[in-house]
């Protein structure tokens, strides 16, 4: 079993963006290009949220219907982005990309009446760079990884319909990778954890921790399977139920956010 996977298999993993955990930590994978190698890639995504309450387990069922959800309106997002990545060395690689996000609310409860108004609202939101250096090369790899995300100008961070929370982070962490097979990689597990220091939102700390764990499965030599699962925790920040008059017009940027996550493709 070879460490170095094949060209093809880190081509995979690379282009494979996680859209479970957007941001720097899609750019952090045990293998990297080879030297010398470059591709731009081109994502897109749909997001459509409806009863945009995103939890009331804690205020109790019974809401509506004996549920735990509340129709407080939908939300609409539409998101492109391109990126590029370029193998320095064969320990060392780069990587950026820049989104573009439209996305609209409706509802009778807009936080901003700017762009929770029913209409699409289009912007540019954050550009995001990263480094990684394969430490270590054995039976697994690992591969630590440094990186910045910035907005693109001072967009509106505030409302349902926001492009993002506009703030300044540093994201940090490591990946660690297993491939499997003899004659060639047939499946492979990675590992990411990472941990991002965030500007702080109105003298509150909104750094976090997260992590994701990916396996995938090489059916044919052209088509890979892979389930992924991720966790998330913000060390601080406004919680949904702290909300008040005091907070309620950064509260988006300074969410306590912590979640768990799965997906597969």
């Amino acid at each position: 079993m070879s460490s170095r996977m094949p060209a093809r298999v880190a081509r995979s993993v690379a282009l494979g963006v996680p859209m479970l955990l957007v941001g720097a930590i899609a750019h952090a994978q045990a293998w990297l290009p080879p030297k010398g190698w470059a591709a731009i890639t081109f994502t897109t995504g749909v997001s459509d949220v409806g009863n945009h309450l995103f939890s009331s387990t804690e205020l109790g069922a019974g809401f509506e219907n004996g549920t735990n959800e509340y129709d407080l309106g939908d939300i609409d997002t539409r998101l492109a982005s391109v990126g590029f990545q370029y193998g320095i060395s064969d320990r060392f690689a780069i990587g950026a990309d820049v989104a573009f996000v439209n996305s609209r609310y409706v509802g009778d409860f807009p936080e901003n009446p700017e762009i929770d108004n029913g209409e699409w609202h289009g912007s540019l939101a954050d550009f995001r760079a990263a480094a990684r250096f394969q430490a270590y090369r054995g039976r697994v790899v690992v591969t630590p990884f440094a990186g910045v995300v910035i907005p693109t100008h001072d967009y509106e961070h505030h409302g349902h319909a926001a492009a993002g929370k506009g703030l300044w982070e540093v994201p940090v962490g490591a990946s660690l990778g297993v491939p499997f097979g003899e004659d060639r990689t047939w499946s492979y597990l990675v590992g990411t954890v990472a941990y991002t220091v965030v500007e702080q939102v109105e003298g509150l700390s909104v750094n976090r921790s997260s992590g994701i764990v990916e396996a995938g499965f090489f059916p044919t030599d052209k088509l890979v399977l892979r389930v992924q699962g991720g966790w998330q925790q913000t060390h601080g920040g406004v919680d949904w139920l702290e909300i008040d008059d005091a907070n309620f017009g950064f509260h988006d940027a300074a969410a306590d956010s912590d979640f768990w996550s799965a997906g597969a493709g």
